[in-house]
């Protein structure tokens, strides 16, 4: 397990790295239209968020309770159900992939719009800098997950499309058994920011706004270093022993 994620998947994102960086300009692009949608369509965030859910927040809003959507239920209870549904987003993202990638462009772009719609929703409405404060405690490790799951889903597109030198079935081999451990290295993530969901984001607001901004920026720091920096240091170490012998 420690070679698992201290080694093997560092590697792997190194290899695959312009994956990575392909999947957060695919969600920046996709957030973006959907922020931009909601500018110019004041009805846009009812089609994407659906009428109930936004009348709801609305109604939150109003009442100073930003995150009120997210005090209904049990802790534990929360965390279970928050849990297996990015669980299974996740896994969407990373098994439509099959379809040459393309079916984890649309998940992306669904996801996307929606965080798009929903942060401009709540600036319209005067709360992004509360909404802002409670969402990424956990989001943080949610959306970049996403996204990594994304990248994981072009790869397994990639090796279906373009086999390179080698058969398209072994090439497909290759990149399920690479693209899946990328995948698989998420599931921590994931876990953690359905806790965080569960009983922490319920209680954003109560929060001294600097514990608030610990938190967020420690998860993006952590997630971040682990993803884009740490596969570099593993990468070059690896290259140095090699060296060496």
């Amino acid at each position: 397990m420690f070679y698992f994620w201290g080694t093997e998947v560092p590697l792997l994102m190194h290899q695959y790295r312009r994956f990575l960086y392909f999947a957060f300009a695919f969600f920046a692009l996709f957030t973006l239209i959907g922020l931009v949608s909601s500018v110019y369509d004041k009805e846009f965030a009812y089609l994407i968020l659906g009428e109930s859910y936004v009348n709801m927040t609305i109604e939150n809003i109003k009442a100073g309770n930003v995150v009120g959507v997210y005090q209904s239920g049990s802790n534990w209870g929360s965390t279970i159900g928050i849990t297996f549904n990015n669980i299974l987003v996740g896994a969407k993202l990373y098994i439509y992939g099959i379809f040459g990638g393309v079916g984890s462009l649309f998940i992306l772009l669904q996801n996307s719009i929606m965080l798009g719609t929903f942060q401009y929703f709540f600036h319209e409405y005067g709360a992004l800098k509360d909404s802002l404060r409670g969402i990424w405690l956990h989001g943080t490790f949610e959306i970049f997950s996403m996204v990594v799951e994304a990248a994981a889903g072009l790869i397994l597109g990639a090796s279906i499309l373009f086999p390179k030198s080698f058969s398209r079935v072994e090439s497909f081999k290759i990149g399920f058994r690479d693209s899946f451990k990328i995948f698989f290295s998420t599931l921590p993530f994931t876990i953690v920011a359905g806790i965080i969901e569960g009983y922490l984001t319920r209680y954003a607001l109560q929060m001294p706004s600097w514990l608030n901004v610990v938190i967020i920026f420690g998860c993006l720091l952590l997630i971040s270093f682990y993803y884009f920096v740490y596969p570099i240091v593993v990468h070059k170490k690896i290259n140095r022993n090699d060296a060496i012998l």
